[in-house]
């Protein structure tokens, strides 16, 4: 396969046209690129506040849930009153305590939450405009990876050159050739602090 078949499934891929990969090798995003983008940022802003929002409901009914399961478990086994014979009196405080405790950890979760989702929408705010991002390049040989996470028995692609790693799809594995020489185009996204390397277009090089 020529660089040239290669480039047109890497237009396909990226969804990049000629005019974008000229502006690329400027350094700058093409308008169509950078609308993209914008919809990417919003998208991902959208998701964050989805999930402030839901999170802190969730882990309450969980640790309601749990402590329910343990009271529940504690009267079944008669530990509770195997516990009232030695603590006597002593027992009612202690259980007091232990469910203030659990109530302050109750007010203290939906709190905690959003101060994190209001530190998050600060990051944002001050992410810089879309439109002044530049557009990296970099080129060389490149090697395609496959990962398989356990923790969330997810499977994530990869490809690399000069050390550099950029996510890509499955069929993006497919598409870039292992060992070939790309030049690949890219900015650094970080709307919330996290940073990550998102190509925006690449092209094939003689080998």
């Amino acid at each position: 396969m020529t660089p040239a078949d290669r480039n047109s499934e890497l237009m396909q891929l990226l969804h990049f046209d000629a005019g974008d990969l000229a502006l690329n090798r400027q350094g700058k995003l093409s308008p169509r690129q950078i609308e993209a983008e914008q919809a990417n940022r919003e998208r991902l802003k959208a998701s964050i506040t989805s999930a402030s929002h839901r999170t802190p409901w969730l882990m309450m009914i969980m640790v309601i849930v749990v402590l329910g399961i343990i009271v529940v478990a504690l009267v079944a086994t008669g530990t509770v009153a195997t516990l009232q014979q030695p603590l006597g009196t002593a027992l009612l405080p202690i259980i007091g305590i232990v469910g203030l405790l659990v109530i302050l950890y109750l007010i203290w979760i939906p709190i905690s939450s959003r101060r994190s989702f209001q530190r998050t929408q600060l990051t944002a705010q001050n992410a810089p405009l879309i439109e002044t991002l530049p557009v990296y390049s970099l080129a060389g040989k490149l090697k395609t990876r496959k990962d398989y996470d356990d923790n969330t028995n997810s499977t994530y692609y990869h490809v690399i050159v000069e050390g550099k790693r950029f996510p890509v799809t499955q069929a993006g594995l497919k598409t870039f050739h292992n060992g070939k020489a790309y030049r690949l185009y890219f900015i650094n996204v970080d709307p919330i602090g996290r940073k990550a390397l998102r190509l925006v277009s690449a092209e094939a090089l003689e080998d």
